[in-house]
């Protein structure tokens, strides 16, 4: 669990462009002074707790809501899961929820626990499928472009022979030629043994 680490990078976020004395000085405003080597400290993750005073009074001083610093990405994106305690990932809209107190705890007696830890284990699987699939579509991007430039070189060769070609461009020809056919069926082949979710083999 990196949750000072977490709240380090989401300070820094919102303060953007204001420099750390900036901070120091509203949060001492607020009566609660984080120094700009506390907050240096937070934001590059070498300090690792938050207290609670100190959450509230950063959540204040940046104009924005606690639970912001905490849980910046409030999503229910699939990928977006969050540990919100040893061993208990859920997804970022469930955490806000919790820490929101709209839903139960993450005990192993609360049922709506249980169904969570179901419902994230299932849509990581389909987080790592949809990455996977998309990796696999990129290879294929990259060989269809690599087709592409042999093409083109055959073309040149071609065009540049004006109708007569040397024995050395006979020989470059037929290489790219074979080339590209061997590339060509390889693409069919991986394009047609392509698995993406909601497809089934």
């Amino acid at each position: 669990m990196e949750h000072a680490a977490a709240i380090g990078r989401a300070i820094k976020k919102q303060r953007g462009q204001w420099p750390a004395i900036w901070l120091e000085r509203r949060t001492e405003q607020l009566g609660l002074k984080m120094t700009r080597q506390a907050i240096a400290d937070l934001e590059c993750g070498r300090r690792r707790f938050v207290t609670t005073g100190e959450l509230l009074v950063l959540a204040a001083a940046l104009n924005t809501t606690p639970v912001a610093l905490m849980l910046p990405n409030a999503s229910d994106e699939p990928d977006n899961v969050v540990e919100v305690l040893p061993g208990v990932v859920v997804t970022g809209f469930q955490a806000v929820q919790w820490i929101s107190g709209h839903r139960g705890g993450f005990t192993e007696n609360d049922d709506e626990a249980d169904e969570d830890a179901d419902a994230v284990e299932s849509t990581r699987r389909r987080a790592a499928w949809v990455k996977a699939s998309a990796e696999f579509d990129m290879e294929l991007l990259r060989g269809w472009r690599q087709l592409d430039v042999l093409d083109q070189r055959r073309t040149r060769i071609v065009a540049n022979g004006g109708g007569k070609l040397t024995p050395d461009e006979l020989e470059l020809l037929d290489f790219y030629n074979a080339e590209i056919e061997n590339l060509r069926r390889l693409l069919r082949t991986l394009d047609e043994a392509a698995i993406r979710p909601g497809k089934h083999a």
